[in-house]
């Protein structure tokens, strides 16, 4: 079971070479169809959201990690929407991904928590920090 071309795309791009795409779009595909998304309930949380005025996000003070992956590879939002965030978020920091798209945790997990990671762990001591003085 193979996922869509866009998403094959992104997941070989992640894993260069045909035996190691093909391999990760498999696995990926399975793991697709042995947790599957429900469209009903999608469709229920937009027209929840519809509803909704927009919110204020400037308010947010604890740091916010804004990640894309690469602008090509990305099937699901366009990482110039992605990137509004910058504008909405103060102190928001923004990453790329290099190599993948909207499945960067997924397809480059080792990327993923090389960035994460630091950016995680920089979060709780500023956090201790500020709760000591």
């Amino acid at each position: 079971m193979l996922p869509p071309l866009g998403m094959y795309r992104e997941i070989a791009a992640a894993h260069p070479g045909l035996r190691p795409g093909l391999r990760e779009a498999t696995r990926h595909g399975i793991n697709v169809m042995r947790h599957m998304f429900s469209p009903v309930r999608m469709a229920r949380r937009v027209r929840w959201l519809g509803g909704r005025a927009p919110v204020d996000l400037s308010g947010i003070r604890v740091p916010t990690l804004v990640l894309t992956g690469d602008p090509e590879l990305d099937r699901v939002v366009p990482v110039r929407a992605t990137r509004e965030y910058l504008t909405l978020i103060p102190h928001a920091r923004l990453e790329r991904l290099e190599r993948t798209g909207h499945l960067g945790l997924i397809t480059r997990p080792e990327v993923f928590c090389r960035v994460v990671g630091p950016f995680a762990a920089d979060a709780v001591r500023a956090d201790a920090r500020r709760r000591v003085v």
